[in-house]
């Protein structure tokens, strides 16, 4: 004889769960949501949560982009909010921008419709507010959307954490949108990017020399419209906060996390150490961090790919900044 033991009860459904996690913690501070199906929460916005500071969203479904607003609308006291891999049927109802007053970080990350997005931080006026962001830039279509998003944000900005990972070319270059002269605030300045097998990475140096614009090693650099521009004529709140900003920024601390697949020296070092010892950008640098992620493959051990790295940057040792060496 068979036994089949049905539940008494059906499992909770998620907009039940999520309410009664919210319900029994009404202090909660953080909230990850991750491969959640949320296209059957009827309300998203009626998850109101005001002690939530930080929240994290990645793998998740929407039945509309207009949920996705609601649900981070819910969380009006909200510091930190990270994005990655959501996804969502229809745009079929417009999404209520609202502006975040205390959001500080914003992290970006892979596989989303950036450009939909981005309409949405502007019309939210986040690049007002955010001084912290981490941003995944994979192609030039990204770079034609980050680059006039950090024109806006660019004055209020401290810290910006940019993954690069164009693959492809065997020179990788700068693309003609992308600039951080209007990063006049900034203070920390990370770059993540991947080392492929025979490719030339010139972009490294001409990105930090866009900090200086006044340096004859920056670029002639004019970034674009915005594309995400709600109409042909942006808003006030746009074009006032797009306008040219004053001052150069003064990084103390520089950090280069590398994906190591081919040669160390496909790196401008040259270049780069130009720009380092006469942008103003850099007088105050204070500490170099290079962490290495070395392929399977790479004819070089760990320590010969940091003595390489040590050798090149020897002059800035010199002049006393701290430079560190990681394995990642």
């Amino acid at each position: 004889m068979d036994v089949v033991c049905l539940p008494t009860q059906p499992p909770p459904s998620i907009d039940d769960a999520l309410s009664k996690v919210f319900r029994q913690l009404p202090h909660l501070r953080s909230l990850t949501l991750a491969h959640m199906d949320l296209k059957c929460v009827a309300d998203l916005g009626a998850l109101h949560h005001p002690s939530l500071s930080a929240l994290s969203l990645s793998y998740c479904q929407f039945t509309d982009i207009a949920d996705l607003v609601d649900l981070v609308n819910a969380f009006p006291n909200l510091a930190e909010l990270a994005i990655a891999g959501l996804t969502w049927k229809e745009e079929a109802r417009p999404p209520t921008a609202r502006p975040i007053p205390s959001l500080r970080r914003l992290a970006l990350g892979r596989d989303v419709d950036a450009e939909r997005l981005f309409e949405w931080f502007v019309a939210a006026e986040l690049h007002r507010v955010v001084t912290r962001l981490e941003i995944r830039c994979a192609s030039e279509r990204d770079t034609d959307l980050i680059g006039p998003f950090l024109k806006l944000a660019g004055p209020a900005l401290r810290e910006l954490d940019l993954d690069w990972s164009f693959t492809g070319d065997k020179t990788i270059g700068l693309p003609p949108t992308m600039s951080l002269a209007e990063c006049t605030a900034l203070d920390t300045l990370k770059l993540q990017l991947p080392v492929h097998y025979s490719t030339a990475l010139p972009w490294v140096s001409a990105l930090l020399g866009t900090l200086d614009p006044s340096s004859s090693s920056s670029p002639d650099v004019s970034p674009a419209a915005p594309p995400f521009s709600p109409s042909p004529s942006p808003p006030p709140s746009l074009s006032s906060s797009a306008s040219p900003s004053t001052g150069t920024a003064a990084i103390r601390t520089l950090g280069f996390e590398i994906r190591l697949l081919g040669s160390i020296d496909a790196l401008d070092w040259d270049g780069l150490s130009r720009v380092l010892a006469t942008s103003a950008a850099f007088r105050t640098l204070a500490a170099l961090r290079v962490g290495v992620n070395l392929w399977p493959g790479v004819h070089r051990d760990i320590a010969e790919v940091e003595q390489i790295v040590r050798t090149r940057l020897a002059p800035l040792e010199k002049k006393g900044t701290a430079v560190s060496f990681h394995k990642i």
